[in-house]
């Protein structure tokens, strides 16, 4: 999914307000299938906001995201890549 629009838009409030990490300012958010237990987030700043928790797996794992379903989460084959990948970088614990 993308989110496109003019400066100033509310694009960054919306993916926000997805995310919970803020309230909507009216209105609610509803999701019919429940919540979706994990949802990708890569911001356009490249810091990232500490108020949102990260994984240093999670971050690991953006590196696969083209065809990647953010709601099917990550398939056993690249969940294993993606811990490989820590190993060899002396960060699994922080997984």
């Amino acid at each position: 999914m993308a989110v496109v629009g003019a400066n100033g838009s509310g694009k960054s409030t919306f993916v926000k307000t997805l995310l919970g990490l803020q309230s909507p300012m009216n209105g609610r958010i509803e999701w019919p299938m429940g919540k979706p237990s994990e949802i990708g987030y890569l911001a356009q700043l490249t810091e990232f906001d500490r108020r949102f928790p990260i994984r240093v797996r999670d971050l690991a794992a953006m590196g696969a995201w083209q065809g990647f379903n953010p709601f099917a989460g990550l398939n056993k084959t690249t969940r294993n890549r993606v811990d490989a990948a820590l190993e060899m970088a002396g960060n699994f614990g922080f997984g």
